[in-house]
């Protein structure tokens, strides 16, 4: 116990050395500052999997497509709750005040939509002056808040269900596509063949594997969602909310995600369990390729 409050409190500083480089600390104030900056960031990630390697009581795994159980124990564990959807986004709302309300009712779990409603300062993305985003830059404060929701969600027991995408937001309103981070008009990123399909929805150009520009900044959102909540060893992941609402979903880019979760885990070997996924998604898919990767019916 002392050696693991040691590192958190190093944990800490370190974090905040990271994230305010314009730091008066000797460790950044220097002409090593550049490789100095790079050395505490990889200290800061190993240190991220020496805690959470410490919290296995949360691992969970799937039996028989049907059931969480503990993965130390074996033990069933029901998992019960819902939480603000989007939260993380929701930047006034303090994330240990909501998570403390639902725990104290007993809520186990929190669903977790993190491109639901994910616009201006609660966004992923850099929103620019011109109010357009960049997809290639982050912002840091939506990051810390994930970072602060996960490390809550270990420290009460709560497993996290994040859904990484959503199809309702691709779909045409004033609220939802119009606004997206995605649609052309909204970024400075030219992905001009991600255009509007004649009803106003961005669904078809938004499951296109072919557009490579469009796959590769997903694909960078995604492996940064897991470099922050995998390492935890806490969370169920649904690719995408709603994905089997809409008869122009495709099984391909189903699998796309499947394939790049899987890589990752071979990347990653120090996880501690495979990455869980449900099947808020294609349906054929999970019955045909289930045995490709532990999923929950």
């Amino acid at each position: 116990l002392l050696l693991q409050f040691i590192l958190k409190m190093v944990h800490i500083r370190l974090d905040f050395l990271i994230h305010n480089p314009g730091s008066t600390s000797p460790l950044l104030t220097n002409p090593c500052q550049g490789a100095r900056m790079k050395l505490l960031q990889c200290i800061h990630l190993l240190l991220m999997f020496l805690l959470a390697a410490g919290n296995l009581h949360a691992q969970l795994v799937i039996h028989n497509r049907y059931w969480f159980k503990k993965a130390e124990t074996g033990k069933g564990l029901y998992l019960f709750g819902h939480g603000i959807t989007n939260l993380i986004s929701q930047v006034q709302i303090d994330i240990a005040e909501h998570n403390a309300h639902y725990a104290s009712f007993g809520a186990n779990t929190m669903r977790l939509h993190l491109t639901q409603g994910a616009l201006d300062a609660g966004s992923p993305w850099k929103q620019l002056a011109d109010g357009r985003y960049d997809l290639e830059q982050w912002n840091d404060t939506y990051w810390r808040r994930l970072k602060l929701f996960m490390d809550d969600c270990l420290k009460r027991r709560i497993y996290p269900f994040i859904q990484i995408w959503d199809e309702p937001v691709i779909e045409r309103g004033s609220t939802r596509w119009r606004v997206h981070p995605f649609r052309p008009s909204n970024n400075v990123n030219h992905l001009q063949e991600l255009n509007d399909d004649p009803e106003g929805h961005g669904m078809e150009g938004f499951y296109e594997l072919g557009n490579e520009k469009l796959i590769r900044l997903q694909s960078s959102f995604v492996k940064r969602v897991l470099d922050y909540t995998a390492p935890y060893g806490i969370c169920i992941y649904s690719i995408c909310n709603e994905y089997d609402f809409s008869s122009n979903a495709p099984v391909d880019w189903q699998d796309y995600w499947i394939d790049l979760f899987r890589g990752y885990e071979r990347e990653h070997p120090e996880l501690q369990a495979p990455l869980l996924f449900t099947n808020t998604a294609v349906q054929k898919y999970m019955v045909s390729g289930a045995e490709r990767f532990p999923v929950l019916d």
